[in-house]
């Protein structure tokens, strides 16, 4: 089951369907609104939200223009780009941070959640595992099968990559969630959409209030399943990261449709080689981003660091002023030895000291973004890991 949202599905649900669900055998696709995108129908997830949850609910303002337009003209190209934003000052601050997004359509997306599960169980209860991902998610379908043989589907079983909020764990709704039948069960017969729609103009997010529920109502918790499961692109997965080395990969999310085509013609790329193990980050590593990195050290319109270490003076030694050009950040990473890569943008340098391959950037108002990787330092790092023989997971 994948969520998305009406203003995106046109482009999201396509490559979708090409790539990361092309070999899924039952899917069912959910949105903020009834309609079919090429071969593939939507179902509205919202449609049966009680009604006195519903009215006078300004997070459903957005939902009831959506609705008129797409009856009276079809077309939603009006409310692109609406923004809006949670009451509550601490969820809006958490929200951005995490979420990245302002968008009223993202408001709606919480009430998705239980509406989501109910409807996929009411079109296939006979299943052992469910799984809910975003349309910008892509499935590694042979690993995560491989890993949930290992589990029993009569147990009460709640699986991802967990974040930290107020207290709990929560499975990362974009990172995929994983069901058991025996925890799908639980929470269609107790009726817990009914119960907790109610509730949840206050919290931030579906994902979220999922894990309250089934830690609170049923004692159901989180087991974690992170670095399988990542809410990162696989371009910014920390590979120089040991602990994810050897570790499976089963998810990755904020995929754009052309990374969704890029990762599936590595998977077909791999099965054509009769590489049918579960692949790992070190497969990643060495089969995509050594070999997707600049015949030279440097790319142009670059972030490769991405949420590394801002550089800092006093750190260093050797170095007579701040590194504000592109070639003093060069000589930064030079001094540091557990520096492997760099960006530099708008006069600040950022050190990384793990690998990313990164993503593209365009030039902004603080200039062009430039990024290089300390290949020989890379290469030495690799060469010393394990081989990753024995896949576990």
């Amino acid at each position: 089951m994948a969520r998305t949202g009406a203003s995106e599905a046109a482009l999201r649900v396509p490559a979708l369907m090409d790539t990361s669900l092309r070999c899924a055998k039952h899917v069912y696709l959910y949105s903020d609104l009834d309609q079919d995108v090429g071969p593939y129908h939507v179902t509205d997830a919202l449609d049966n939200v009680a009604q006195d949850v519903v009215d006078n609910n300004s997070e459903f303002e957005f939902y009831h223009k959506q609705l008129e337009l797409w009856k009276n003209k079809g077309d939603l190209s009006e409310l692109e780009g609406l923004k809006s934003t949670p009451k509550d000052p601490v969820l809006a601050e958490w929200t951005s941070s995490h979420y990245n997004t302002d968008l009223a359509a993202w408001q709606l997306d919480k009430y998705k959640f239980f509406h989501v599960l109910e409807k996929t169980w009411a079109a296939k209860p006979d299943m052992d595992w469910y799984l809910m991902i975003d349309s910008d998610t892509y499935v590694v379908w042979p690993t995560l099968l491989g890993y949930l043989e290992t589990l029993d589907p009569m147990q009460k079983l709640y699986i991802g990559c967990g974040l930290w909020m107020d207290e709990h764990w929560f499975a990362h709704g974009g990172a995929g969630i994983v069901l058991s039948r025996a925890a799908m069960e639980t929470l269609i017969n107790n009726n817990t959409a009914a119960r907790w729609d109610p509730k949840m103009e206050k919290y931030c997010c579906g994902d979220f209030v999922l894990a309250v529920a089934l830690k609170e109502d049923y004692g159901v918790e989180l087991q974690q399943a992170f670095p399988m499961f990542s809410q990162e692109r696989w371009s910014t997965v920390p590979l120089g990261n040991e602990n994810f080395w050897c570790r499976p990969a089963i998810t990755f999310h904020h995929l754009n449709p052309a990374e969704m085509k890029e990762i599936a013609g590595f998977e077909d790329n791999r099965l054509n080689m009769s590489k049918s193990e579960p692949w790992t980050h070190a497969d990643i590593f060495r089969d995509f981003t050594m070999k997707s990195m600049p015949d030279g050290s440097y790319r142009a319109n670059w972030d490769g660091t991405f949420a590394s270490d801002r550089y800092e003076f006093d750190k260093y030694q050797g170095l007579s002023l701040e590194p504000k050009s592109f070639q003093d950040c060069i000589e930064a990473c030079e001094a540091d030895e557990n520096c492997l890569q760099y960006t530099h943008h708008d006069e600040t340098c950022y050190i990384g000291t793990v690998i990313r391959l990164g993503f593209k950037k365009e030039e902004d108002k603080g200039g062009i973004w430039q990024s290089g990787w300390h290949k020989t330092r890379i290469n030495d790092w690799a060469s010393v890991q394990p081989q990753c023989d024995e896949v576990t997971f």
